[in-house]
């Protein structure tokens, strides 16, 4: 009887995965912008890992392609699980923004974000700049994460 108890207790406290899924076709609001499916890959982890997710695992198909020394291009779709670990104890600032050079992705790492941010439950914008007018833009997102 012991050990069913706490086994329900157990699994009563287990940690689940969340899910996340994004598609990005590569038309921006000026310019068309294809990523590689490792590029996309990277900027969702560093987004969700900024943002406090643990054991993250993104996945890609899709996007900017290679066949037959051909480059080709497909809509991009991401999928990553992570496991938010927000308990509440503490707060913390996060700055997240373009970086300089040529092309920051402006479109893409905005509506990536803006479908992100509200997915977490643990992350409140204070401001942004989301606009893009070009892929060169210039975009900024101040949060409060709750950790």
């Amino acid at each position: 009887m012991r050990f069913a108890a706490l086994f329900a207790l157990i699994l009563s406290s287990a940690v689940h995965a969340d899910t996340f899924s994004f598609s990005y076709s590569g038309w921006g609001t000026f310019e068309q912008t294809y990523y590689t499916c490792s590029a996309a890959e990277d900027i969702l982890e560093d987004h969700l890992e900024t943002l406090g997710a643990k054991n993250v695992r993104v996945s890609c198909s899709g996007g900017l392609e290679n066949w037959g020394n051909q480059w080709r291009t497909f809509p991009l779709n991401l999928r990553a699980t992570y496991i938010n670990t927000s308990t509440g104890a503490t707060t913390r600032n996060v700055r997240i923004t373009s970086s300089s050079g040529r092309s920051n992705g402006c479109d893409f790492n905005t509506k990536l974000l803006n479908k992100l941010i509200p997915k977490l439950g643990n992350v409140q914008v204070t401001s942004k700049r989301d606009r893009c007018i070009g892929e060169s833009s210039r975009w900024e997102y101040n949060l409060v994460v709750t950790e």
